[in-house]
Protein backbone atom coordinates (compact mmCIF):
# COMPACT_ATOMS: atom_id res chain seq x y z
CA UNK A 1 0.00 0.00 0.00
CA UNK A 2 1.32 3.42 -0.95
CA UNK A 3 0.53 7.10 -0.41
CA UNK A 4 1.02 10.12 -2.67
CA UNK A 5 2.78 8.03 -5.34
CA UNK A 6 2.71 4.33 -6.18
CA UNK A 7 6.45 4.11 -5.45
CA UNK A 8 6.06 5.43 -1.89
CA UNK A 9 5.19 2.16 -0.14
CA UNK A 10 4.17 2.66 3.50
CA UNK A 11 2.35 -0.51 4.61
CA UNK A 12 1.35 -4.04 3.64
CA UNK A 13 -1.85 -5.98 4.20
CA UNK A 14 -4.86 -7.48 2.43
CA UNK A 15 -7.79 -6.35 0.29
CA UNK A 16 -11.22 -7.61 1.38
CA UNK A 17 -13.78 -9.19 -0.92
CA UNK A 18 -17.54 -9.56 -0.50
CA UNK A 19 -18.24 -12.80 -2.33
CA UNK A 20 -16.85 -12.35 -5.84
CA UNK A 21 -16.65 -8.57 -5.53
CA UNK A 22 -14.27 -6.31 -3.66
CA UNK A 23 -15.89 -5.14 -0.43
CA UNK A 24 -17.31 -1.63 -0.84
CA UNK A 25 -17.68 -0.72 2.82
CA UNK A 26 -15.58 -0.42 5.97
CA UNK A 27 -17.33 -1.11 9.27
CA UNK A 28 -20.63 -0.84 7.43
CA UNK A 29 -19.87 2.61 6.00
CA UNK A 30 -19.95 2.75 2.18
CA UNK A 31 -16.66 3.64 0.53
CA UNK A 32 -16.19 6.73 -1.56
CA UNK A 33 -15.57 6.15 -5.27
CA UNK A 34 -11.98 5.22 -5.97
CA UNK A 35 -11.35 3.69 -2.53
CA UNK A 36 -11.02 0.09 -1.42
CA UNK A 37 -11.41 -1.86 1.85
CA UNK A 38 -8.03 -2.99 3.24
CA UNK A 39 -6.62 -4.50 6.42
CA UNK A 40 -3.20 -3.23 7.52
CA UNK A 41 -0.95 -6.09 8.65
CA UNK A 42 2.35 -4.26 9.00
CA UNK A 43 4.28 -1.05 8.55
CA UNK A 44 7.03 0.01 6.16
CA UNK A 45 6.99 3.68 7.22
CA UNK A 46 5.63 3.98 10.77
CA UNK A 47 5.07 7.73 10.72
CA UNK A 48 3.47 7.97 7.29
CA UNK A 49 -0.07 9.41 7.38
CA UNK A 50 -2.88 7.12 6.25
CA UNK A 51 -5.06 8.49 3.42
CA UNK A 52 -8.36 8.19 5.35
CA UNK A 53 -7.61 8.66 9.06
CA UNK A 54 -9.81 8.07 12.08
CA UNK A 55 -9.08 11.38 13.79
CA UNK A 56 -7.53 10.98 17.22
CA UNK A 57 -7.20 7.19 16.89
CA UNK A 58 -5.70 6.06 13.59
CA UNK A 59 -3.69 8.73 11.81
CA UNK A 60 -0.36 7.04 11.08
CA UNK A 61 0.52 3.68 9.56
CA UNK A 62 1.86 2.42 12.90
CA UNK A 63 -1.48 3.19 14.56
CA UNK A 64 -3.31 1.43 11.71
CA UNK A 65 -1.67 -1.98 12.17
CA UNK A 66 -4.39 -4.56 12.80
CA UNK A 67 -7.15 -2.18 11.66
CA UNK A 68 -9.41 -1.89 8.60
CA UNK A 69 -9.30 1.27 6.51
CA UNK A 70 -10.36 2.81 3.23
CA UNK A 71 -7.42 3.16 0.83
CA UNK A 72 -7.15 4.71 -2.65
CA UNK A 73 -7.50 1.91 -5.18
CA UNK A 74 -4.73 3.31 -7.38
CA UNK A 75 -2.34 3.18 -4.40
CA UNK A 76 -2.67 -0.61 -3.95
CA UNK A 77 0.18 -2.81 -5.17
CA UNK A 78 -0.80 -6.45 -5.69
CA UNK A 79 1.94 -8.97 -5.07
CA UNK A 80 0.35 -12.22 -6.35
CA UNK A 81 2.40 -13.79 -9.11
CA UNK A 82 -0.57 -14.05 -11.49
CA UNK A 83 -1.53 -10.41 -10.97
CA UNK A 84 -5.00 -11.46 -9.88
CA UNK A 85 -6.39 -9.15 -7.22
CA UNK A 86 -8.53 -11.85 -5.73
CA UNK A 87 -5.55 -14.07 -4.81
CA UNK A 88 -4.37 -11.39 -2.39
CA UNK A 89 -7.73 -10.84 -0.69
CA UNK A 90 -9.84 -12.30 2.10
CA UNK A 91 -13.49 -13.22 1.69
CA UNK A 92 -15.84 -11.36 4.03
CA UNK A 93 -16.94 -14.66 5.59
CA UNK A 94 -13.30 -15.25 6.53
CA UNK A 95 -13.17 -11.80 8.10
CA UNK A 96 -16.24 -12.58 10.20
CA UNK A 97 -14.73 -15.89 11.29
CA UNK A 98 -11.50 -14.19 12.33
CA UNK A 99 -13.45 -11.42 14.06
CA UNK A 100 -15.35 -14.01 16.11
CA UNK A 101 -12.14 -15.84 16.94
CA UNK A 102 -10.55 -12.54 18.03
CA UNK A 103 -13.46 -11.75 20.36
CA UNK A 104 -13.47 -15.26 21.82
CA UNK A 105 -9.87 -15.09 23.05
CA UNK A 106 -9.65 -14.69 26.82
CA UNK A 107 -6.23 -13.32 27.82
CA UNK A 108 -4.69 -14.91 30.89
CA UNK A 109 -5.05 -13.05 34.17
CA UNK A 110 -1.36 -12.08 34.30
CA UNK A 111 -1.48 -10.28 30.92
CA UNK A 112 -1.36 -6.50 31.58
CA UNK A 113 -4.66 -4.83 30.57
CA UNK A 114 -2.97 -2.40 28.17
CA UNK A 115 -1.58 -5.34 26.15
CA UNK A 116 -4.67 -7.54 25.94
CA UNK A 117 -5.63 -6.40 22.45
CA UNK A 118 -2.10 -7.20 21.28
CA UNK A 119 -2.39 -10.61 22.98
CA UNK A 120 -5.64 -11.33 21.12
CA UNK A 121 -4.19 -10.10 17.82
CA UNK A 122 -1.13 -12.35 18.18
CA UNK A 123 -3.29 -15.32 19.21
CA UNK A 124 -5.54 -15.07 16.16
CA UNK A 125 -4.51 -12.98 13.15
CA UNK A 126 -0.74 -13.39 13.51
CA UNK A 127 -0.86 -17.07 14.40
CA UNK A 128 -3.20 -18.04 11.57
CA UNK A 129 -1.67 -15.86 8.88
CA UNK A 130 1.93 -16.56 9.88
CA UNK A 131 2.69 -12.84 9.74
CA UNK A 132 5.33 -11.25 11.91
CA UNK A 133 6.03 -7.73 13.13
CA UNK A 134 9.21 -6.32 11.53
CA UNK A 135 11.35 -4.15 13.82
CA UNK A 136 14.07 -2.15 11.98
CA UNK A 137 17.34 -1.80 13.91
CA UNK A 138 19.62 1.22 13.68
CA UNK A 139 23.24 0.58 12.72
CA UNK A 140 24.33 2.06 16.06
CA UNK A 141 22.67 -0.72 18.08
CA UNK A 142 24.34 -3.87 16.77
CA UNK A 143 26.90 -2.43 14.35
CA UNK A 144 24.85 -3.54 11.36
CA UNK A 145 21.47 -2.60 9.95
CA UNK A 146 19.04 -5.46 10.41
CA UNK A 147 15.39 -6.25 10.93
CA UNK A 148 14.03 -8.28 13.85
CA UNK A 149 10.90 -10.25 13.07
CA UNK A 150 8.65 -10.77 16.08
CA UNK A 151 6.55 -13.91 15.70
CA UNK A 152 3.25 -14.52 17.45
CA UNK A 153 4.91 -16.93 19.87
CA UNK A 154 7.50 -14.27 20.84
CA UNK A 155 4.70 -11.88 21.80
CA UNK A 156 2.67 -14.48 23.70
CA UNK A 157 5.72 -15.67 25.65
CA UNK A 158 6.47 -12.10 26.71
CA UNK A 159 2.91 -11.22 27.67
CA UNK A 160 2.47 -14.45 29.61
CA UNK A 161 5.80 -13.88 31.43
CA UNK A 162 7.29 -17.10 30.09
CA UNK A 163 10.91 -17.62 29.12
CA UNK A 164 11.80 -15.13 26.37
CA UNK A 165 14.47 -15.24 23.70
CA UNK A 166 16.72 -12.83 21.88
CA UNK A 167 13.95 -11.48 19.63
CA UNK A 168 12.04 -9.91 22.52
CA UNK A 169 15.20 -8.65 24.26
CA UNK A 170 16.64 -7.21 21.03
CA UNK A 171 13.35 -5.45 20.27
CA UNK A 172 13.40 -3.90 23.74
CA UNK A 173 16.98 -2.74 23.08
CA UNK A 174 15.73 -1.01 19.92
CA UNK A 175 13.06 0.78 21.97
CA UNK A 176 15.53 1.82 24.69
CA UNK A 177 17.95 3.11 22.07
CA UNK A 178 15.19 5.29 20.57
CA UNK A 179 14.45 6.68 24.05
CA UNK A 180 18.14 7.38 24.68
CA UNK A 181 18.68 8.87 21.20
CA UNK A 182 15.76 11.27 21.62
CA UNK A 183 16.85 12.42 25.10
CA UNK A 184 18.95 15.61 25.07
CA UNK A 185 22.38 15.68 26.74
CA UNK A 186 22.81 11.90 26.84
CA UNK A 187 26.06 10.35 25.64
CA UNK A 188 25.99 6.61 25.04
CA UNK A 189 29.79 6.41 24.88
CA UNK A 190 30.00 7.95 28.37
CA UNK A 191 27.77 5.22 29.78
CA UNK A 192 29.86 2.55 28.07
CA UNK A 193 33.12 3.98 29.47
CA UNK A 194 31.68 4.34 32.97
CA UNK A 195 30.33 0.81 32.85
CA UNK A 196 33.69 -0.61 31.73
CA UNK A 197 35.61 1.36 34.37
CA UNK A 198 33.24 0.18 37.08
CA UNK A 199 33.78 -3.44 36.07
CA UNK A 200 37.57 -2.97 36.02
CA UNK A 201 37.63 -1.09 39.31
CA UNK A 202 38.74 2.13 37.63
CA UNK A 203 36.50 4.48 39.56
CA UNK A 204 37.23 7.33 41.92
CA UNK A 205 35.48 5.53 44.71
CA UNK A 206 35.40 1.85 45.39
CA UNK A 207 32.09 0.34 44.31
CA UNK A 208 29.70 -0.16 47.17
CA UNK A 209 29.13 -3.84 47.67
CA UNK A 210 25.90 -4.56 49.41
CA UNK A 211 24.75 -8.03 50.23
CA UNK A 212 20.99 -7.84 50.15
CA UNK A 213 20.05 -10.36 52.79
CA UNK A 214 16.56 -11.72 52.42
CA UNK A 215 16.34 -10.77 48.76
CA UNK A 216 14.47 -13.59 46.98
CA UNK A 217 16.65 -15.80 44.83
CA UNK A 218 15.77 -16.17 41.15
CA UNK A 219 13.74 -19.40 41.31
CA UNK A 220 14.36 -20.60 37.74
CA UNK A 221 15.82 -19.72 34.35
CA UNK A 222 12.64 -18.00 33.21
CA UNK A 223 13.23 -14.64 34.89
CA UNK A 224 16.73 -13.86 33.58
CA UNK A 225 15.53 -12.20 30.35
CA UNK A 226 13.25 -9.85 32.28
CA UNK A 227 16.06 -9.04 34.74
CA UNK A 228 18.36 -8.14 31.84
CA UNK A 229 15.71 -5.87 30.30
CA UNK A 230 15.05 -4.19 33.66
CA UNK A 231 18.79 -3.54 34.15
CA UNK A 232 19.06 -2.00 30.67
CA UNK A 233 16.02 0.18 31.41
CA UNK A 234 17.49 1.38 34.73
CA UNK A 235 20.82 2.08 33.03
CA UNK A 236 19.26 4.17 30.26
CA UNK A 237 17.00 6.10 32.66
CA UNK A 238 19.83 6.79 35.13
CA UNK A 239 20.44 10.44 34.22
CA UNK A 240 23.35 10.87 36.65
CA UNK A 241 24.77 7.39 36.02
CA UNK A 242 24.81 6.63 39.76
CA UNK A 243 23.84 3.03 39.06
CA UNK A 244 27.33 2.34 37.74
CA UNK A 245 28.89 3.23 41.12
CA UNK A 246 27.04 0.39 42.81
CA UNK A 247 27.52 -3.34 42.69
CA UNK A 248 24.63 -5.30 44.08
CA UNK A 249 25.09 -8.92 44.98
CA UNK A 250 21.70 -10.60 44.83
Amino acid sequence: MAVESIDNKVAFGVVFYDGDRISRSVHGVPLEPGFIHVGVDGSIQDNALVPVPVVGEIETVQQAIGSHLAWPKDMIIYTSSSGSEKKNAWNVSEVHRMHNAFNSVKPKDNVPPRFRLLYKFASTVMEESGNSIPVPCDFQIFGIERIIYLLHENILELLEFKMIGQSAISTYMVYLYSVFRDTPSRDLSAIAVRSYNAQEGRVNKNPKVKNLGGCPKQPSGTECGYVVMRYMKDLIEDQEMKLLDKVLIL
